[in-house]
């Protein structure tokens, strides 16, 4: 036998032992595994060695399944809660979202591209009660931004357009925390419902889950941007008459056109000033366990009990309660922190931040009159244009 081949024998040989001696160890991992519920050190062996101990593996959670799961249950909730609005006159039914940033100027001509644009938003409402009244409240840069006090603002001037005999309004819109879902809009909604003393009994905001979103309110946004295909923009007014003309001629005879409201500077709240005078606490519920407001799914809103924020993780089920003029009890909240509230609310009590809570006036914020003073040589400009 040659040399060359005594090799390749003995390799092979060598091969099919380290392959069995592997599959003995898994397999002496598998059995210990499956009495034990782990793995145990074994005693020593010429080809198996020590077992080395491992810490029993955990269950992987379906991440995927479990936001199937919330997205059939927030769909379900709202379309329960559509069949009610068409059903019941004093229950009223919307969706809200910001549309993309739109610009001012739009045209053909190439180097109209390459030039400084003035941003437009467009904050879009969209009523499930017959006749499918909607809403386009916008404003330019230089009166706002895209933040929870343009939400406000917008929501401040619809709610005096709805009519008289709506006692309940449910609001959906997304989970977007720097626009819906925080406390400055908590705070507003809690001003709102006191504010509107006789007419409105409870106002709701859910919220849809995150990547999940799709709501009627996108279908004003694909109609304004399909008007917008081929017709150039110039100022705010043609952005205007593009909304107006957007709804499509299939639906105007049993809807009408588009409501379009432009926002100015004067006509922004602040609704952090109204967070600061009036918000104790955003943190604790009324048994003492910490809000996580990132999980909140609904929060509920009652003229009957001022200043009490009702909330729920889910879209069915109990609700959950904090009161957002009391400042929290629990032993482990920082003197430091109580003593800030305190000042914030000039040492007042719950009565007497309840009648400033009815009476506040809303003011303007600051950042818009500065805002309009640093932009107003962007404004010259796109005029002249």
């Amino acid at each position: 036998m040659s040399r060359a081949k005594f090799i390749i024998d003995l390799l092979n040989q060598n091969e099919k032992t380290v392959v069995e001696e592997s599959k003995l160890l898994d397999q002496r991992k598998f059995d210990l595994f499956q009495i034990n519920n782990l793995y145990e050190s074994a005693p020593p062996s010429a080809s198996i060695g020590y077992l080395m101990p491992a810490k029993k593996p955990k269950p992987v959670k379906c991440y995927v399944k479990c936001r199937y799961q919330c997205q059939n249950e927030a769909q379900q909730a709202k379309e329960s809660d559509k069949q009610r609005s068409i059903i019941d006159e004093n229950y009223l039914v919307i969706t809200a979202d910001m549309q993309s940033t739109l610009h001012i100027l739009v045209s053909g001509v190439g180097i109209l591209y390459y030039t400084r644009k003035l941003n437009i938003q467009n904050y879009t409402i969209y009523t499930s009660k017959p006749p499918l009244e909607s809403f386009c409240i916008t404003w330019n840069e230089i009166n706002g931004k895209r933040g929870s006090v343009e939400i406000a603002s917008a929501i401040n001037w619809w709610i005096s357009q709805i009519p008289t005999n709506i006692k309940e309004i449910i609001m959906y819109s997304d989970t977007c925390a720097g626009q819906n879902r925080n406390q400055f809009i908590a705070a507003f909604l809690v001003h709102l419902i006191q504010r509107m003393d006789g007419q409105l009994e409870v106002i709701e905001q859910k919220y849809l889950e995150s990547g999940h979103t799709h709501m009627e309110v996108d279908s004003m946004h694909s109609a304004i941007e399909r008007q917008q295909r081929h017709t150039p923009v110039y100022s705010m007014i043609d952005w205007k008459s593009i909304m107006e003309r957007a709804r499509s001629k299939r639906d105007r005879d049993s809807a009408p056109p588009y409501t379009v409201k432009e926002l100015k500077y004067t006509e922004m709240v602040d609704v952090r000033a109204l967070n600061e005078k009036i918000a104790k606490n955003t943190s604790r519920d009324k048994e003492g366990n910490k809000i996580t407001g990132l999980k909140i799914k609904c929060l509920r809103f009652e003229r009957k009990c001022p200043g009490l924020v009702k909330f729920r993780y889910q879209h069915d089920g109990p609700y959950l309660e904090f009161n957002i003029l009391e400042c929290p009890t629990k032993s482990t909240l920082i003197t430091r922190k109580r003593r800030k509230l305190e000042e914030q609310t000039d040492g007042q009590g719950t009565e007497e931040l309840m009648q400033v809570l009815k009476n506040y006036k809303m003011l303007t914020p600051r950042r818009c009159l500065f805002q309009r003073q640093k932009r107003k040589t962007s404004i010259i400009y796109v005029q002249r244009g």
